[in-house]
Protein backbone atom coordinates (compact mmCIF):
# COMPACT_ATOMS: atom_id res chain seq x y z
CA UNK A 1 0.00 0.00 0.00
CA UNK A 2 1.61 3.47 -0.67
CA UNK A 3 2.71 6.04 1.94
CA UNK A 4 0.67 8.90 2.36
CA UNK A 5 2.65 11.76 0.71
CA UNK A 6 3.26 14.97 3.40
CA UNK A 7 1.38 17.47 1.32
CA UNK A 8 -1.88 15.76 0.61
CA UNK A 9 -3.93 18.16 1.85
CA UNK A 10 -2.03 21.08 0.19
CA UNK A 11 -3.73 21.75 -3.05
CA UNK A 12 -2.02 23.13 -6.13
CA UNK A 13 -1.40 26.07 -6.91
CA UNK A 14 -3.07 28.58 -8.93
CA UNK A 15 -6.22 31.42 -8.76
CA UNK A 16 -8.53 30.11 -6.08
CA UNK A 17 -11.78 29.52 -7.15
CA UNK A 18 -14.99 31.98 -6.40
CA UNK A 19 -17.64 30.29 -4.16
CA UNK A 20 -21.47 31.10 -3.42
CA UNK A 21 -22.75 29.45 -0.24
CA UNK A 22 -26.45 29.53 -0.35
CA UNK A 23 -28.69 29.33 2.89
CA UNK A 24 -26.10 28.31 5.45
CA UNK A 25 -26.76 29.31 9.17
CA UNK A 26 -23.49 31.99 9.66
CA UNK A 27 -22.38 32.38 13.12
CA UNK A 28 -20.28 35.54 13.73
CA UNK A 29 -20.52 37.19 17.08
CA UNK A 30 -18.04 40.09 15.90
CA UNK A 31 -19.93 40.48 13.12
CA UNK A 32 -23.87 40.14 14.68
CA UNK A 33 -24.38 37.88 12.86
CA UNK A 34 -26.65 34.77 13.38
CA UNK A 35 -29.18 33.63 11.01
CA UNK A 36 -29.37 31.98 7.38
CA UNK A 37 -26.73 34.09 4.51
CA UNK A 38 -25.38 33.40 1.38
CA UNK A 39 -21.68 34.01 1.82
CA UNK A 40 -19.36 35.11 -1.49
CA UNK A 41 -16.09 33.66 -1.66
CA UNK A 42 -14.01 35.80 -4.12
CA UNK A 43 -10.37 34.57 -4.93
CA UNK A 44 -10.01 32.77 -1.44
CA UNK A 45 -11.39 35.78 0.54
CA UNK A 46 -14.91 36.56 1.85
CA UNK A 47 -16.29 39.49 -0.55
CA UNK A 48 -20.09 39.40 0.81
CA UNK A 49 -22.56 38.31 3.18
CA UNK A 50 -26.48 38.85 2.49
CA UNK A 51 -29.23 37.58 3.35
CA UNK A 52 -30.40 33.90 2.40
CA UNK A 53 -31.73 34.16 -1.62
CA UNK A 54 -30.14 37.47 -2.00
CA UNK A 55 -26.98 37.05 -3.70
CA UNK A 56 -25.99 35.52 -7.24
CA UNK A 57 -23.00 34.07 -8.17
CA UNK A 58 -20.60 35.37 -10.45
CA UNK A 59 -20.13 33.55 -13.96
CA UNK A 60 -18.03 30.69 -13.33
CA UNK A 61 -18.44 30.30 -9.64
CA UNK A 62 -19.30 27.47 -8.28
CA UNK A 63 -22.45 27.30 -5.73
CA UNK A 64 -22.75 25.38 -2.88
CA UNK A 65 -25.92 24.36 -0.98
CA UNK A 66 -25.60 25.16 2.65
CA UNK A 67 -28.98 24.51 3.94
CA UNK A 68 -28.29 22.69 7.48
CA UNK A 69 -25.06 23.43 7.36
CA UNK A 70 -23.36 26.21 9.75
CA UNK A 71 -20.24 28.53 8.91
CA UNK A 72 -18.15 29.71 11.62
CA UNK A 73 -14.88 32.46 10.33
CA UNK A 74 -12.48 30.26 11.41
CA UNK A 75 -13.83 27.67 9.33
CA UNK A 76 -14.45 29.43 6.29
Amino acid sequence: MPSATPNALVHAAGRPADLLITGAHVLDPRSDLDGLHDVLVREGEIAEVGAAGSLTAPEGAETVDGTGRHLFPAFV
